[in-house]
């Protein structure tokens, strides 16, 4: 049975102590309604010790040692729920995982400011395809907005991030096979982000590339407020009017 989480219009979450208050607004037969629930701090626990966590991490060893908070919301089933920039893109994954799709970046180092190096991400997929651990081709593009959506910041140039990447999700496309980009959006209202702006052209421009070619582009979104809260949009959400 699937968590309602994965029904969340928005959620959003505040430490409690070593506890988390996660406070989620779903959408059932056409009106809102909130779910608040809390969610334990799981760092120190094996995830085979967790109800019904064996069932998808048990192929997933690369992702035993990721600190997980689990909620658990109405049913019995769980939703993994992260509590800050690095641990939510990895509950962003998580929920790409419930779909049989596979993200190799959350399998390289992620911090706030810090995207990790394309090298790392080839050797991981050289090495998945070589195990046969490939459902999907997934290419994930951490993308910084700030202030408004026309602006966006990137740890490298567009040219070198994006381009490569994309180009290699096209060519699996049309050959026949399922890629999926996954766009994440970190917004932010704090201006000392340390990173330097890019234009966005040019990823306007891929992105009605992959679009065009029918390619899936998913773009959950994560807010990051000057009060040190965060919350996440977890719809789908198109960067551009198409």
């Amino acid at each position: 049975m699937q968590s309602n989480l994965s029904k969340c219009i928005s959620a959003n979450f505040v430490s409690v102590s070593d506890r988390f208050l996660i406070q989620c607004s779903i959408e059932e037969n056409g009106q809102s309604r909130n779910i608040n629930s809390i969610a334990s701090n799981l760092i120190q626990t094996s995830p085979f010790e967790i109800p019904n966590a064996k069932l998808w991490l048990s192929e997933r060893e690369p992702f035993r040692k990721i600190p997980y908070m689990v909620e658990y919301v109405e049913t019995d089933s769980h939703a993994v729920i992260m509590t800050n920039v690095t641990q939510s893109i990895e509950w962003v994954l998580e929920k790409a995982l419930r779909e049989d799709i596979l993200d190799l970046h959350s399998l390289c180092s992620y911090k706030f400011g810090q995207i990790p190096a394309i090298s790392c991400v080839n050797d991981l997929r050289l090495e998945l395809m070589t195990k046969n651990f490939q459902p999907h081709l997934v290419i994930f593009y951490p993308i910084m907005e700030v202030h408004n959506e026309n602006t966006f910041l990137f740890g490298y140039p567009p040219s070198y991030w994006m381009f490569d990447p994309l180009i290699d999700a096209l060519s699996y496309r049309r050959s026949g096979q399922k890629a999926t980009l996954i766009f994440l959006i970190l917004h932010s209202d704090v201006d000392e982000i340390g990173l330097v702006p890019q234009p966005a052209g040019d990823t306007i421009k891929l992105l009605k590339e992959s679009m065009k070619s029918g390619m899936n582009v998913l773009t959950p979104k994560i807010n990051l407020h000057k009060d040190g809260s965060s919350s996440i949009s977890l719809q789908d959400r198109l960067v551009l009017d198409m």
